[in-house]
């Protein structure tokens, strides 16, 4: 298990990412799951593609059955396939997402044949297994230390939603502009820590959004995707600055960020750039 700071307090657990450390005993898979511990609570953020979450958790030593929140970044397979086999495990755990996360969502292909991505268990499913489900388009505090952004204004000319992904409106097919994109605000004696799933919403709007509520311009971490894998040099470039300017202290970018933008955070940060393959353990 690696820890990357040292101080007590409010602890992120990569459960479920890409790729894979040196933390033996763990699995990875395309998609993201992330413990939260916080006010002495323990709540998950995504569950992942498949169901390793609840592996690596018995891996890590967590239990699962602890978890009293599960917050849903958005509908995407590889952020709520596991939701269904974490229910089971935690049926009591409150869960929080945008009334669109459930949309059906898919992903067209460069052949122009549409995939289905979106979240493979239904709403239904899940109240059968006794799920408690809320919706909300607002920030939502989930304990003293822990809240989400709610929906993310978008104001950042270039931060456009990628036109592969769309959503279905009768017998129509629309770009998805992603209004479920939410992420975490964990705040600390440091500064917020934001905590997102891909920020499909553009991680400048997050930062943005975030900096509004909390009224700091100061970012003390960002970890999670950043769904910059297929951005230009350009829109990588605006972003560091950005997250240069914000004075953020650590950056855990992984899952869909991308190597380009790695690289461009690597040279920008230095050392403030940490690796956060699954198992990964942040104090904060």
């Amino acid at each position: 298990m690696r820890s990357l700071t040292d101080t007590a307090g409010i602890r992120l657990t990569v459960l479920v990412e890409d790729t894979l450390g040196d933390t033996p005993g763990v699995q990875a898979e395309h998609g993201l799951a992330i413990l939260v511990e916080a006010d002495g609570r323990k709540g998950l953020f995504d569950t992942g593609q498949t169901g390793i979450a609840l592996t690596n958790a018995a891996a890590l030593g967590i239990c699962v059955e602890e978890l009293e929140w599960i917050a849903l970044s958005h509908g995407h397979y590889d952020h709520t396939g596991g939701l269904a086999k974490v229910v089971e495990r935690a049926p009591h755990a409150r869960i929080f997402a945008h009334p669109e996360t459930f949309r059906p969502k898919y992903v067209r292909e460069s052949n122009g044949t549409l995939r289905p991505a979106g979240c493979p268990v239904s709403e239904e499913r899940l109240r059968k297994l006794g799920a408690s489900l809320e919706f909300h388009t607002n920030p939502v505090q989930l304990s003293e230390s822990v809240c989400t952004t709610g929906m993310v204004p978008r104001q950042t000319p270039y931060e456009k939603p990628a036109s592969r992904f769309v959503i279905r409106t009768g017998d129509r097919y629309t770009i998805d502009t992603f209004p479920d994109d939410l992420s975490l605000i964990v705040s600390t004696g440091q500064g917020p820590v934001l905590v997102c799933g891909c920020a499909h919403a553009g991680i400048v709007n997050i930062i943005s959004h975030v900096q509004t509520l909390t009224g700091t311009q100061h970012i003390h971490g960002i970890f999670g995707g950043l769904h910059l894998g297929s951005a230009s040099a350009s829109r990588i470039a605006r972003t560091t600055h950005v997250i240069r300017d914000a004075e953020v202290t650590i950056v855990g970018a992984n899952h869909c960020t991308g190597t380009a933008a790695i690289s461009a955070f690597r040279e920008a940060f230095n050392d403030r750039l940490l690796p956060c393959p699954t198992g990964t353990v942040v104090s904060l």
